[in-house]
């Protein structure tokens, strides 16, 4: 059944985004059950790190299933605020994520990479937001977060154009730490074998006192006057 999984390597817990068969398409259901990963994450006192992934090989996330999200905002029958949890916007999750992208991140799969701490890719990944071809904008952080995080020629050409671009590109760009090679990310595979914690539980939560993660984030998550601490509690990433 899809839908968003977290399950608990020692002090890491790992949100896998798990809807394959649609790479990973969020439903309504799902955004809700995002946004209740991430304040689990942040209410468990055993768990120092979240890793972010989709399940296979072919995506980390394309965005919201726009057959349903569509029809229900045009017909009002939701706010597209109730999103916020899974965008992390005015978070108080006060632990690193880790994005391990493992395909495609398009659309609301590229916000959601937005609001994490670190970013590794696999080499096959692509990125892009192609909100503006379908006449809407992304609307789950990026206009603010974007343009904070990478130059700005780089966020307007991406986010006005539509376009896609590559792993490498994104590397340069700045929106990712590292490209590893090979086409799998699962336990086994490479993004997630270099997404890991500390083994001590809460070197995440005190490394982030008083301070902040992704630059430029939305909320209390990421502004820039709560500086660049999270990864104070994060060695060289490894698989649980």
């Amino acid at each position: 059944m899809p839908g968003i999984r977290l399950e608990r390597h020692g002090a890491v817990g790992l949100i896998t985004i798990d809807r394959p068969e649609k790479l990973n398409a969020m439903t309504l259901a799902m955004y809700d059950e995002l946004g209740a990963a991430f304040a689990e994450v942040r209410d468990d006192a055993g768990i120092g790190v979240a890793v972010l992934t989709g399940a296979g090989d072919r995506a980390f996330c394309v965005g919201a299933d726009l057959g349903e999200s569509i029809p229900a905002l045009t017909e009002e029958r939701f706010d597209i605020s109730e999103w916020d949890a899974a965008h992390q916007k005015h978070s108080t999750l006060e632990k690193p994520v880790v994005a391990a992208i493992n395909g495609l991140a398009l659309g609301a799969g590229f916000e959601i990479m937005l609001s994490t701490d670190i970013r590794l890719a696999a080499s096959h990944a692509e990125f892009g937001l192609p909100e503006t071809g379908v006449g809407v904008v992304p609307a789950g952080g990026t206009l603010v977060r974007l343009v904070r995080q990478i130059p700005y020629a780089f966020a307007m050409d991406l986010m006005l154009r539509g376009e896609r671009i590559d792993a490498e590109t994104a590397l340069r760009y700045g929106l990712v730490n590292r490209v590893v090679s090979g086409r799998r990310s699962s336990r086994r595979g490479t993004p997630r074998r270099r997404a890991a914690a500390d083994e001590e539980p809460h070197r995440g939560r005190d490394g982030e006192a008083g301070g902040a993660g992704t630059a430029g984030s939305p909320g209390g998550r990421g502004v820039p006057a709560r500086g660049r601490a999270r990864t104070a509690g994060v060695r060289e990433p490894r698989c649980p």
